[in-house]
């Protein structure tokens, strides 16, 4: 009986192996031709309270610095208000940044995702997010949600 339950667990842990396949899809940030810019500040600020407003022009494309040829997307927040820059009523914000999305442009089934993220300060009130949501057709949250990596303000916590 011992010599089977050996051989089963030798045999379960070869399956239990994670398998790397091949790449389906990789983002170098050559371009923006992947990702629509969102602008705004959404329905209830995006759902949840954000007081913030996404602006195009905060997201860009930049090269890594000291890495040549490696480029990076790169998402600015601001202190700034002015014409414009309003809640869902109108309400003035007095922060913008940017935000993206692959919504209909890349979807992934199965399969490893990686990211390389560099945060920010977050002293500074910040709370930067990589995270993936379903390709239901519902809006979130019904469409499910995976953070990658979420890091909220010192100061929320």
């Amino acid at each position: 009986m011992k010599s089977y339950l050996i051989i089963f667990i030798v045999l379960s842990m070869e399956f239990c192996h994670a398998q790397i396949g091949d790449v389906i899809w990789e983002e170098n940030f050559n371009d923006l031709d992947n990702w629509m810019k969102i602008t705004g500040n959404g329905s209830w600020g995006w759902g949840n309270g954000e007081l913030e407003f996404y602006k195009e022009e905060n997201v860009e494309i930049v090269e890594v610095p000291g890495d040549p040829g490696n480029n990076a997307l790169h998402i600015t927040a601001k202190q700034e208000s002015g014409p414009g820059i309003v809640d869902q009523w109108g309400n003035p914000l007095n922060y913008t940044s940017g935000k993206v999305t692959t919504k209909a442009k890349v979807s992934v089934q199965y399969g490893v995702i990686e990211t390389r993220v560099r945060v920010p300060d977050l002293d500074l009130g910040g709370w930067p997010a990589v995270w993936l949501l379903g390709m239901a057709n519902y809006n979130w949250p019904r469409c499910g949600e995976l953070d990658m990596m979420e890091m909220g303000s010192r100061q929320a916590f």
